[in-house]
């Protein structure tokens, strides 16, 4: 009787073990590669719906929301997205820097602080995939100093966290920045693929020397820019082990690129109907500042490519009706299928990890 107690005692811890859950919540911070519609639930204006996805910058649901559905399916764990389309590491001063940016990563930290005063965060995974607007909207000479800013920032985000009894990190780095449709349509190319290299071997060195400083903490990486190249040069790999049909990874499953081009160099006129577009949203403030907001998306590669997309598709373009077998939906953002395909990556490097 004995015997048969502790077998079951045992079969019981074990699948307790097997089952139990790798945290109670993850939290992430980023940009419009993890934005859920944060940023079009502030501004209803941008990115529209069709050609996008219900706020997203894609045609379908990000890699967070996949991540975020696995955990929740499998452990009933809630997530959390503080991710902003347009949003930057750092800030960056619209008087020298020619741009505007007004939500950073320090924004949205402080934004989960005021949500989550009084949680314990010790059982959060705390997710970062940020940098990427910061070398698209800034043209700063000296690569080196903006690398070190947009990199120091990020440690700043993970020790602040972890001052507040966070432990569990997952972080990603920067795809190569080179091999978008928007690098060769603007032809700065070689400037991204330099900084995205710099960027992530300094991110690289960064978690090392907070592995060191923090034993007890556990940070799993994805080498987003390892695996991305790969998937450019080897698609049918990727299609096989994640049940796709990818061949296009080069262009745009967008094609309005040359008619967005000349609604760009209406500016007045843009500017013009933003303003209009914001007066009409009674949900802004009496002091909102129309012309900031507007000059604030006109400024942006990432937010512009989404509004002059959806004005393009106002105006009857229509995008490629085969996007499961593209790369890009538009010229900076990828397809829903790679956005599944990446959410399941991200899962398997937690795994790996024993967080999953």
């Amino acid at each position: 009787m004995i015997k048969k107690f502790t077998i079951m005692l045992c079969t019981l811890l074990c699948s307790m073990n097997i089952f139990a859950e790798p945290f109670k919540q993850i939290i992430f911070f980023g940009d419009s590669l993890s934005d859920n519609g944060n940023l079009y639930q502030v501004l209803k204006i941008v990115p529209k719906s069709p050609p996008y996805f219900n706020g997203r910058f894609s045609n379908g649901m990000t890699w967070a929301e996949h991540v975020g559905k696995h955990y929740y399916d499998k452990y009933f764990i809630d997530y959390q997205n503080y991710s902003y389309g347009g949003a930057t590491a750092i800030f960056h001063n619209p008087l020298t820097d020619n741009f505007i940016a007004p939500i950073t990563l320090e924004g949205e930290i402080n934004s989960y602080f005021l949500h989550a005063l009084f949680t314990d965060k010790t059982k959060v995974l705390y997710v970062i995939w940020m940098g990427a607007n910061d070398y698209l909207y800034d043209q700063e000479p000296n690569i080196n100093a903006l690398t070190d800013s947009v990199v120091n920032k990020t440690s700043w985000a993970i020790t602040t966290l972890m001052q507040q009894g966070a432990r569990e990190f997952l972080i990603l780095n920067l795809p190569d920045l080179a091999v978008t449709p928007y690098a060769r349509q603007h032809g700065n190319g070689e400037r991204l693929h330099i900084i995205s290299q710099m960027h992530n071997q300094k991110l690289d060195a960064a978690i090392q020397n907070l592995i060191n400083k923090y034993p007890n903490a556990q940070f799993v990486t994805v080498n987003i820019y390892n695996i991305f190249n790969d998937l450019l040069a080897n698609p049918e790999k990727y299609n096989q082990q994640y049940g796709q049909h990818i061949k296009d990874t080069i262009d745009a499953c967008w094609k309005g690129t040359v008619f967005q081009n000349k609604l760009a160099a209406d500016k007045i006129n843009l500017t013009a109907e933003l303003r209009s577009a914001f007066a009409d949203k009674h949900t802004m403030g009496k002091n909102f500042d129309t012309q900031a907001i507007s000059n604030y998306i006109l400024s942006s590669p990432d937010l512009s490519q989404a509004y002059l997309l959806g004005k393009a598709y106002q105006a009857g373009m229509v995008p490629c009706d085969n996007a499961s077998e593209h790369v890009f939906w538009d010229d900076l953002h990828p397809t829903a299928v790679l956005h599944q395909m990446l959410g399941s990556m991200v899962v398997e490097s937690l795994e790996n990890a024993g967080l999953g």
